[in-house]
């Protein structure tokens, strides 16, 4: 399936939220529309305008750098991604600027 994708200088990864504690409104701060962030100083934004892992949704997407890819392995070596061990990936999509 990844055959080809060392092609690209970088991947989209979409994963899951899945160690997230207010997913669903557990604690209510997912049904909020507008949050403040700690680096805008105070002031409220659109819950969708942060980098915040408390969202409406479980979904998350981040854009990560190929290093190489092991055909022979079936292994895509990346650089870039912060994600908590077991987070489940549903999947990869190159990145075309």
């Amino acid at each position: 399936a990844l055959d080809g994708i060392d092609e690209y200088s970088h991947v989209w990864i979409v994963f899951e939220f899945h160690a997230n504690t207010t997913i669903n409104g557990k604690h209510n701060n997912s049904q909020k529309t507008k949050i403040r962030p700690p680096r805008a100083g105070g002031k409220k934004v659109g819950q969708l305008a942060t980098r915040s892992p408390h969202r409406p949704n479980c979904l998350g997407l981040s854009l990560v750098r190929v290093e190489r890819w092991d055909a022979p392995q079936r292994t895509l070596h990346i650089s870039g991604l912060d994600l908590v061990q077991g987070t489940p990936v549903y999947d990869v999509k190159p990145c075309v600027p």
